[in-house]
């Protein structure tokens, strides 16, 4: 087999140019197209979920005009009042019964009617109730009573319907006298009883049914750019999760060339796969778990506080994307825990032995993900934890079968050849047993593992050389020593006549270069006595040793040419911006004195 040619450090950053080129302009075509047109129909989407589930029956309310309109909230409420006529010695006695057909934020249509005596059908009209307008009884028309300043009191009374703890109010007008049970709980008229003029007028309620009613919250904008900023956001948002798949494949594309075949299949199978579980995190937090918790957390405390809620579109956005993302998260743990036991770190019986603590950790990150407290929320929000770490146990589980069992015909095949192989080579790798390794640590194994941790290193680092290595040993000297040159004169001290002539012999220096190496040493040696030239040629350079590879007369140019330049830069550079300095300081001192 042909040796494979190396690829150089340039293309691969070339091809990692091109990779994120390609990914981010995936990522502003999705931007592009979901701003474009689906921003504002996933804001409206995400604002459904801004509601609160209110059951009437059970709620305690603190003002009688608030607790007087919620029975007209909700869609299929009913209730059925007497009305009893009293003039002298004279009765009479019929019924009402009102039905909520239809409930809106500002209104609901209610379907009343009239019966006689015996509960028979007399009439039945359509009427409209505005929940803007001062609270008033939807089953009472009595003229001239105004409902400002009434004397309130609690008071618990019996009725045919049962017995309620009710705010009374009591309005006395222009000799009039009208007196209203509104109860705390539920919020429905229980009695009202009307006295003018020798007239009594009375209605009682008899029976009733309260249903539960979603009320949609109303969003507000705080900031002047709130909108455009959110539009942008949700849309940056929606684009990196669509463009997520194009984004991956890229990724993939780079790192594929350098991949074994297994490896390859396992990102073949992961991307897809983290794809599919950070959806199925997203849709279980928009469907099952924020359902639950947005009212709750939307409601909390609001009326013990006593507080006007106010909610603004970009925060309650923030809350969403934060749950639906985390949840998106917290579904790819089948993804951790598989490869931990497929690559033997971990084994299936050590997630069986310690079952009950997985157990606990689902329920304490259920308490905290449920923010009702209550038995079924938290079930709802922390099985799934439990699920996906069994989850991620059965797919580590099949996943080493699997690759052992592909192995081990692998390996059956080369012994029939001759061949001697490697089981868990084949098998990509499972030799690590982390559990064992850390009950032996446990045990007092510490300085073992320790030591072969360290050999390991060792062993790896066997090839990794640096050009300051040498063939001698620590603490050996080197056979041979030079010496760095000395240091050349400073410009400032030498004379003007002599200043040209070393900048140019500086500039022009030769030696080292192959072609004039000969000429050079000639012309040392012709100058040099004959003791001076059979002496070590390296005694004026005794301060470090050179590189054995590093010709002699190329490490002094080398030295020669960072010099100059070094104390060129000090000379031109440097010292003028001291001096600049220096005179500043002088010169500020002098003012001040």
């Amino acid at each position: 087999m042909a040796e494979e040619e190396s690829i150089p450090f340039s293309s691969h950053l070339n091809e990692l140019r091109r990779r994120m080129i390609w990914s981010l302009l995936g990522v502003f075509v999705a931007f592009t197209v979901v701003f474009s047109f689906w921003a504002d129909d996933i804001v409206r989407y995400l604002r459904e979920i801004a509601v609160l589930d209110r059951n009437i029956a059970d709620e305690e309310y603190a003002s009688p005009d608030v607790a007087s309109q919620m029975p007209y909230r909700a869609e299929g409420s009913h209730w059925t009042v007497r009305n009893t006529t009293r003039t002298g010695d004279s009765e009479s006695v019929a019924f009402t019964r009102y039905e909520v057909l239809q409930a809106g934020p500002n209104g609901s249509t209610l379907r009343r009617t009239q019966l006689d005596a015996d509960e028979k059908p007399i009439e039945t009209k359509e009427i409209r109730h505005s929940l803007l307008a001062p609270a008033a009884s939807p089953f009472s028309e009595l003229p001239g009573t105004e409902p400002e300043l009434p004397a309130q009191t609690t008071e618990t009374i019996s009725v045919p319907a049962g017995e309620f703890e009710c705010f009374k109010l009591d309005l006395t007008v222009n000799g009039s006298r009208m007196q209203t049970w509104i109860a705390k709980t539920g919020g429905l008229v229980i009695k009202q009883v009307q006295t003018s003029e020798g007239r009594e007028f009375e209605s009682v309620l008899m029976q009733y049914e309260l249903r539960p009613y979603r009320e949609q919250i109303q969003l507000t904008v705080i900031a002047t750019l709130e909108t455009f900023s959110t539009t942008m956001r949700v849309s940056l948002y929606a684009a990196l999760v669509f463009a997520y798949p194009w984004v991956m494949f890229q990724a993939y594309l780079f790192v594929a060339p350098g991949l074994f075949r297994h490896e390859r299949r396992f990102f073949q199978f992961a991307i897809p796969a983290i794809f599919v579980l950070f959806f199925a995190g997203a849709a279980f937090g928009r469907y099952v778990l924020m359902p639950i918790s947005i009212p709750f957390l939307l409601s909390f405390n609001v009326e013990e506080f006593g507080v006007t809620t106010t909610y603004s579109l970009a925060q309650f956005l923030s809350l969403v994307f934060t749950l639906t993302f985390g949840l998106g998260f917290v579904f790819q743990i089948p993804l951790v825990v598989a490869p931990l036991i497929r690559f033997g770190l971990l084994t299936p019986e050590f997630f069986r032995t310690k079952r009950r603590y997985t157990l606990l950790i689902a329920v304490i990150i259920g308490a905290i993900i449920s923010p009702t407290g209550s038995p079924i929320d938290m079930v709802l929000a922390g099985a799934p934890v439990f699920f996906l770490v069994e989850g991620g146990v059965w797919l580590g589980r099949i996943w080493k079968r699997s690759v052992l069992k592909a192995a081990e015909k692998a390996a059956l095949a080369a012994a029939a050849r001759g061949e001697k192989v490697d089981p868990e080579a084949l098998a990509g790798g499972l030799a690590i047993d982390l559990e064992q390794r850390l009950k032996e640590f446990s045990k007092g194994g510490a300085r073992k593992f320790a030591q072969e941790l360290m050999a390991g290193f060792k062993e790896s680092g066997k090839d990794v050389e640096s050009i300051f290595d040498d063939d001698y040993a620590d603490g050996e000297k080197p056979p041979v020593e030079v010496k760095l040159k000395s240091k050349p004169p400073r410009q400032s001290d030498l004379k003007p006549d002599q200043l040209h002539d070393a900048k140019f012999d500086l500039e022009t220096s030769t030696a080292g270069t192959p072609e004039n190496e000969q000429a050079d040493a000639q012309a040392t040696g012709a100058r040099k006595p004959a003791a001076t030239a059979a002496a070590d040629p390296h005694q004026d350079y005794p301060d470090r040793p050179w590189d054995e590879n590093v010709n002699e007369q190329t490490a002094r140019y080398i030295d020669d040419r960072i010099s100059q330049r070094l104390r060129q830069f000090m000379d031109e550079e440097l010292q003028p911006w001291m001096d600049r300095i220096e005179h500043e300081l002088r010169r500020r001192n002098g003012d001040h004195e």
